[in-house]
C-alpha cells in the first residue's frame, strides 16, 4: 500500500482572498467538499482497494488516497483527477 495526493482541477480555497469566512468562501467551500465527494466516490468503485485518508481545501484542492502501488497508475483515468 501506498499513499498519494491527487488534485482537482477547480482551484483551491485561498486563492478566493484571505477572508475564509465570508459567504462567498462558505458558497465555494461548499463546491469544493461536493466535487470531493463526488471524485472520492469514483475513486473508491473504480478501484476498491483505494481509500481516501485525507481531504486538502485551503492550499490545495486535493485528496490523500490509499492503494495498492500497482494501482497508482489507474488514478489518472478516474474522471475528475488532475
Amino acid at each position: 500500500m501506498t499513499e498519494v495526493v491527487v488534485t482537482l482541477k477547480a482551484p483551491p480555497l485561498s486563492q478566493f482572498g484571505r477572508s475564509l469566512l465570508s459567504a462567498r468562501h462558505a458558497s465555494y467551500l461548499r463546491q469544493i467538499d461536493s466535487a470531493q465527494a463526488t471524485l472520492t466516490g469514483r475513486i473508491e468503485s473504480t478501484l476498491p482497494g483505494a481509500r481516501v485518508r485525507w481531504h486538502y481545501r485551503l492550499v490545495a484542492d486535493g485528496l490523500a488516497v490509499v492503494l495498492p502501488l500497482s494501482e497508482v497508475s489507474k488514478l489518472t483515468d478516474v474522471q475528475g483527477v488532475a
